[in-house]
């Protein structure tokens, strides 16, 4: 990364001038979400938070040397006292942070004002090196939910290292086209009738054989790739869709993920309508959904989001509800037509067994009245079915009905059963999947988006 050459000499100069009692840490911090900032109160007011952060660092003592990198990106070089511990300065980063923080909040209430800072024990007098080790550790504190400060780890070098050799291959697979879809039912619990399906992201390998997501995902979600992955994915879909309809063939409405970098761009509505109008596929048979963190994360742009293309015609569905920390104003503010319910609810490990099932009832309930249907993920005996059924959520998804296969596998089944599983309420103990537990190689691996 760049970095300013002034900086680089004073964080030298006073590595150099150390007394043999003093340690030293650079830190890389950023506010998050900085940019909604600049959008609500204007740049001007975004820049007044930037500079009151630089004096902020320039009154605390044990700050050497400080210098705004770009945008809202800060480092600073902390001397202390060799006798502290790493503990303890991250203890005291969170302390002043908070201070500060909880002093401009209130000049702008629209946004949640936090800081993600990766920390460097500096052991090479080598500053860019440090920096780019502080930049590791930045990295692995914007993967977490809560804001805050992490440590560098030289496993975050192997890490590095894995994942810079995963993004090569993720790349070439984009260059030459090697991503396909798979398809997993979704179903109705009271007739068995197939209502639609999730289209689920798979990588193939230059050999011929099949990636799942959980060895590119995260890496396409790094680097802002998995928005060339979902484009690709709904095209393939698209496409898919169109081919059968003019045939005359049966198709059920399909569903495709979006990421939320999707949110962070203008008039990308509009291109997910125009590109299903170019293959002549009609709204109803396209259902989009957005992860529950991303309504906490970008609500109000999650809201409009959602309007735009339901009033195209579209199905909006909330995937992941439980997995996160999602607030009422979910139910209370955003128009969306399904609520995907996470494996969770369906644990049975305590508390959340016990207190699973006093919840979903109520939030069952409450989506009734509103009009919103209830689909559970991750569904995979029988006695989950009939629990299901009992407490009222009617749609399912998950291994006991079928794992994700090639949409060629998934349709040639729909005609040989049609479109029409045999209810697993009420019918004897059987195997899972009975008649739709198909041969594929999928592992029994994660759910999310795959």
């Amino acid at each position: 990364m760049l970095t300013h050459q002034s900086f680089v000499k004073k964080a030298e100069e006073v590595l150099r001038n150390m007394s043999s009692g003093e340690k030293a840490y650079l830190c890389y911090t950023d506010f998050a979400e900085f940019k909604l900032v600049n959008r609500y109160y204007g740049v001007p007011q975004g820049d007044a938070l930037l500079k009151a952060a630089l004096d902020y660092l320039e009154l605390l003592p044990r700050v050497a040397v400080w210098e705004r990198v770009f945008s809202d990106r800060f480092l600073f070089v902390v001397v202390t006292d060799e006798k502290q511990s790493d503990g303890e300065l991250v203890e005291q980063y969170t302390r002043h942070t908070e201070m500060f923080l909880s002093r401009y909040q209130p000049h702008y209430p629209a946004c949640n004002l936090r800081t993600h800072c990766g920390i460097y024990p500096v052991a090479v007098p080598n500053v860019l090196e440090a920096v780019d080790y502080a930049v590791l550790a930045w990295r692995e504190a914007k993967k977490k939910l809560v804001p805050g400060a992490v440590l560098f780890d030289h496993a975050m070098l192997e890490t590095a290292a894995m994942f810079q050799a995963g993004e090569q291959e993720v790349n070439l697979a984009l260059q030459e086209g090697r991503f396909l879809f798979y398809l997993q039912p979704k179903v109705d619990l009271y007739s068995g009738e197939i209502v639609g399906a999730e289209a689920l992201a798979r990588r193939c390998a230059p050999d011929g054989s099949i990636v799942y997501p959980d060895a590119f995902l995260s890496i396409m979600e790094g680097n802002g790739t998995v928005v060339d992955l979902d484009w690709i994915i709904l095209r393939r879909v698209c496409a898919h869709l169109a081919d059968r309809l003019k045939r005359g063939l049966p198709v059920v409405r399909t569903s495709v993920n979006l990421s939320r970098l999707h949110l962070r761009v203008p008039g990308t509505a509009q291109r997910l309508h125009d590109m299903a109008q170019e293959h002549g596929v009609p709204p109803e048979l396209l259902e989009f959904e957005l992860t529950e963190t991303i309504m906490l994360n970008e609500f109000a742009e999650a809201k409009r989001f959602c309007q735009q293309l339901r009033g195209y015609g579209y199905t909006m569905s909330i995937d992941d509800y439980g997995a996160g920390y999602a607030g009422v104003n979910i139910l209370q503010e955003l128009d969306f037509d399904v609520l995907k319910l996470d494996r969770r609810f369906l644990s049975s490990e305590e508390p959340l067994y016990t207190r699973n099932r006093a919840i979903l009832p109520d939030i069952l309930n409450s989506l009734r009245k509103l009009g919103i249907d209830a689909i559970c993920e991750g569904v995979e005996t029988q006695e989950q079915c009939r629990y299901l059924a009992e407490v009222g959520c009617r749609y399912v998804q998950g291994y006991y009905f079928s794992r994700p296969v090639p949409p060629q596998v998934f349709y040639d089944l729909y005609r040989e059963t049609g479109g029409c599983f045999s209810s697993p309420i009420g019918k004897p103990e059987s195997s899972a999947g009975s008649e739709w537990a198909w041969s594929s190689p999928d592992p029994l691996v994660s759910e999310k988006r795959i």
